[in-house]
């Protein structure tokens, strides 16, 4: 058989090559498409990303025409609206993903990249592959049971990069970032709930005493070299990668984000909470679709004996002086002991994320 090309996107659209519509329960082919050879589309969407309008702003047909209009129940569920006609080339609806077709058919499973959701059931059609690592959650449940404030975006990873550990600190890895009773801790909890996706990793990462900000950034790249199929198992390359770190860990990883855009994935944040030698790092996130903070708590000794200054090219910095910290022997880690310290820059991350 011959490839038929059905549509192609840009950044806030689509435009089709074959557009029938349904009239009156019968499917009629599109006037406009056969007098110019396509149809431009521009896609309304709402904070969810939901596709609420498919509005033709074809060059030289006039005034921009809606084509179709479609509301949500909340899980996804789509109630169509009477007021215009039915656009079975359209498959990009809930959460602005593609509905997987079979030739004519339909089935109605927006595709979120690793999986396939079913908004009639409100579960995904397979069970996550990370489910182990949060077991208060079902392997099937989609945005925590809370679609009408969260979203899964694009399937991103959420990686945390640990700090030094010892003086008393936790284990690296997982425990480094104060789970309690098999739960991720509040910051944790936060940061998921910011960065709309639960799909984490904890890798269990060393850092020297006596290492340079430099060196921590090429053992960060040899890492993600070395352990480059673990962290993409269950992303695609059309999905992105988050970093949060702290202390040691923001050197690390700038260098696992770099070897990571240097083999093609996208990484478009870049959190770094109490960053040691900010001033020897440089953020590998120079464009505008990258996002990169410097956060530094006021006071915080550990940071500012050494190299103390703010890393080179960070897009925003926060010095944190309106939570008093309570001890300087907990001072180092108090950003990422509480969730108080995203309030500060969840605006700045939504807007970005908006924006992108």
């Amino acid at each position: 058989g011959e490839w038929a090309k059905e549509s192609v996107g840009w950044d806030e659209g689509r435009i089709f090559f074959d557009v029938p519509f349904i009239v009156d329960s019968t499917v009629v082919d599109d006037p406009l498409v056969e007098d110019c050879g396509y149809r431009d589309c521009w896609y309304a969407t709402d904070h969810l990303g939901n596709v609420r309008a498919v509005i033709d702003i074809t060059p030289g047909q006039g005034a921009p025409v809606v084509l179709e209009q479609s509301d949500y129940l909340p899980f996804g569920t789509r109630i169509q609206n009477a007021a215009h006609a039915s656009m079975p080339a359209n498959r990009w609806r809930y959460a602005g993903k593609e509905e997987q077709a079979f030739g004519s058919l339909n089935l109605g499973l927006p595709d979120f990249g690793a999986r396939m959701y079913d908004p009639f059931t409100a579960r995904w059609t397979a069970g996550d592959p990370l489910a182990g690592k949060y077991t208060s959650y079902s392997p099937f449940i989609y945005c925590g049971s809370n679609p009408t404030c969260s979203y899964d975006n694009d399937g991103c990873k959420i990686i945390f990069i640990n700090g030094y550990t010892g003086f008393g600190s936790p284990t690296p890895g997982y425990s480094y970032w104060n789970p309690a009773n098999g739960n991720y801790s509040s910051f944790v909890s936060k940061a998921i709930s910011i960065l709309h996706d639960k799909n984490v990793m904890f890798p269990e990462i060393k850092h020297r005493l006596s290492s340079s900000a430099q060196s921590r950034r090429k053992e960060g790249y040899r890492y993600a070299k070395k352990h480059f199929s673990e962290i993409v198992s269950d992303i695609n390359k059309n999905e992105t990668i988050k970093f949060v770190s702290h202390s040691m860990g923001a050197a690390f990883s700038e260098g696992m984000a770099e070897y990571m855009i240097e083999s093609g994935y996208s990484v478009n944040l870049l959190v770094h909470f109490e960053p040691y030698q900010a001033k020897d790092i440089e953020t590998i996130g120079k464009s505008s679709d990258i996002l990169t903070i410097d956060f530094q708590t006021e006071g915080d000794w550990v940071i500012n004996t050494i190299d103390s200054g703010s890393i080179s090219g960070a897009d925003v910095q926060i010095v944190d002086d309106k939570h008093p910290y309570s001890s300087w022997r907990t001072i180092h880690r108090q950003a990422i002991d509480s969730s108080l310290s995203w309030e500060q820059i969840v605006s700045i991350i939504q807007s970005f994320l908006d924006e992108h």
